[in-house]
């Protein structure tokens, strides 16, 4: 497994966090080669928080209908700031 995050557009370090509590946990461990890492055991069942990983999945899964339904708006400007909460006015204005 090998991650660099320098090409990772947000770069907001989430793959490095998920990295580091690997390694705490013991479950991944340096390769062969500096930024590479492999899975030394699997992670156990009290390693994993069941409920937040569904909590999240739901919250991915609403995020991917809104933009399901986004991309079928008619108006897809207006659907657009509507999303984003922004003021129409302030847009066409350029203040936003």
């Amino acid at each position: 497994m090998r991650h660099d995050s320098r090409h990772d557009p947000a770069n907001d370090r989430r793959a490095e966090a998920c990295l580091i509590t690997l390694d705490k946990l013991g479950v991944i461990e340096p390769g062969p080669v500096l930024e590479h890492r492999r899975f030394v055991r699997p992670l156990g069942p009290a390693e994993l928080d069941v409920e937040a990983l569904a909590d999240k999945r739901n919250r991915d899964l609403e995020r991917l209908l809104d933009v399901v339904e986004l991309a079928h708006a008619e108006d897809l400007r207006r659907s657009l700031l509507d999303y984003f909460g922004l003021d129409r006015d302030a847009v066409a204005a350029g203040r936003e």
